[in-house]
């Protein structure tokens, strides 16, 4: 069997956002979409990037897509600037493999362009297929109010999943760990990604640990 040693390197992505934030770098092509949508409309998750372990962050209506964009060609949205930040339940939602827009800063049926901010999750072991590789972290940070909060690093496990005895699947011993900082969150959850699929393709480590260094 091959072994796996290579440390994909990710650029650096978007932190967790608060949703006091005013201003978000996003440097990862991995964890934004650019969408045109109706205010009052729908789009399918898929088209807004909500597939492949990936959930949104944040929304951002974009004001001034010209102002968007850092020098390195990443977008860079401050609030009331370049973009105006969207609420949760409150302007968008998602539900039966749909999202919804149906904000306040644009009239009903008016054209906008929307910026969607992704961030990795963990996937569901329940809707898994036994023998699929997952993982599951110590604490997240995208969720501070879940779990105890480290210092300044968490860890993810890596697992291979087994077969309940009345069918379905569960999560089984870790095989591998990730250290990751705390602000390394996204990059963390991107590298376990990355990892299950390496695993899933035969693929097998040749040490059972590895840490994310910091920024």
């Amino acid at each position: 069997m091959r072994r796996f040693t290579e440390h994909v390197i990710f650029r650096e992505t978007a932190s967790y956002f608060l949703s006091s934030s005013v201003s978000s770098l996003v440097t990862s092509p991995k964890l934004y979409r650019l969408v045109n949508c109706v205010n009052g409309g729908s789009l399918p998750l898929a088209d807004v990037g909500v597939e492949n372990g990936m959930a949104i962050a944040m929304v951002w209506t974009v004001l001034r897509e010209d102002l968007l964009f850092a020098e390195d060609g990443s977008p860079r949205p401050v609030h009331f600037t370049n973009a105006f930040v969207e609420d949760a339940g409150h302007d968008w939602s998602t539900s039966r493999g749909a999202f919804r827009f149906f904000g306040h800063s644009s009239p009903q049926g008016a054209d906008v362009r929307l910026l969607i901010v992704l961030r990795p999750e963990a996937p569901d072991v329940s809707l898994m297929t036994p023998g699929q590789h997952a993982f599951s972290a110590t604490y997240d940070p995208a969720r501070p109010g879940i779990g105890f909060p480290p210092q300044e690093t968490f860890s993810i496990g890596v697992f291979k999943t087994e077969a309940k005895s009345r069918g379905g699947a569960k999560r089984g011993p870790v095989i591998y760990r990730i250290v990751v900082p705390l602000k390394r969150r996204d990059d963390g959850f991107l590298r376990a990604q990355e990892v299950c699929k390496l695993l899933d393709s035969g693929r097998v480590p040749a040490k059972k640990s590895e840490k994310i260094a910091p920024k």
